[in-house]
Parts: structure tokens; sequence; C-alpha cells
């Protein structure tokens, strides 16, 4: 997967101005599978650029952004940030809610990935009701 990912993304670089550029979406791949092979501090690295990227060129509330920013969310809870997680997780719920509603599978997921590091922190009590929440919204 990730030859394949640095492949696309060189013919991106190569073929610069014919299309839309969407490599920031290769990268954010790129940190996915960094991520799943262990190798957190890479994939936070890289998500960070691509983040930072997409908040220059689209505002940090754009859904490419928003996506970016769960994943690096992930990532922090990967490498025990809990808090910076915790931070990056209620934002994303946040500027979810407001532009798709609360039923919205990207909100449910957020809400969801959010309810995690509440676990993960001990706070059980607001991290059921958020489970609680997510579930009723995906049985909707």
């Amino acid at each position: 997967a990730e030859a394949q990912i640095y492949r696309c993304i060189r013919f991106r670089e190569e073929n610069k101005g014919q299309g839309s550029d969407k490599s920031h979406m290769r990268f954010m791949l790129l940190g996915q599978v960094r991520a799943h092979q262990g190798r957190a501090k890479e994939a936070e690295e890289i998500l960070r650029n691509v983040l930072e990227d997409l908040g220059g060129l689209l505002g940090p509330n754009d859904s490419d952004a928003l996506e970016c920013l769960s994943y690096l969310a992930s990532v922090m809870n990967d490498l025990g940030k809990y808090d910076e997680s915790e931070t990056m997780n209620r934002h994303a719920l946040e500027v979810r809610d407001k532009a798709l509603g609360n039923d919205h599978p990207d909100t449910l997921t957020s809400l969801n990935n959010l309810a995690f590091v509440l676990q993960y922190q001990g706070k059980y009590g607001e991290s059921e009701t958020m489970h609680r929440c997510a579930l009723e919204g995906r049985e909707k």
C-alpha cells in the first residue's frame, strides 16, 4: 500500500496543473498507513503537515481538514497524548455537529472517537453518555 501511495504522489507531482490537487489525501492516507504499521511518531509528523497545509488552503473547518484532524487525534491517542486527542476530537465534533447535524455519520464517528478518548482518561460517565448517544444516532 505504501509503495502505491508514493507512486500516486510522484505521479501527481509530475503532472501538476492537471485536474484538482488532492495530493493531501494521499499524504493523509500515508499517515494512516504509518499509524497502522505502529509508526505513530511518523504518522503524527505527516498528519500535522497535512493539517497545516489544509488549514492554510481550505480553512480549519473544511471537511478534509476535519478528517485529517480526526486521524491525527487517533494517533495522539495511540501515543498516550489524551488531552491533545480530546481537544482535537471535541473540535471535530463541534464543527461537524454544526455543519452536518447531530445524526450525520461523520458527526456520530466524531462523538464515538471522543467517547473512547474520555474512556482512556478514566472519564467513564461522560464516555458512557457519548457512546450511548452515538449508538442511538446510528440506530435511527
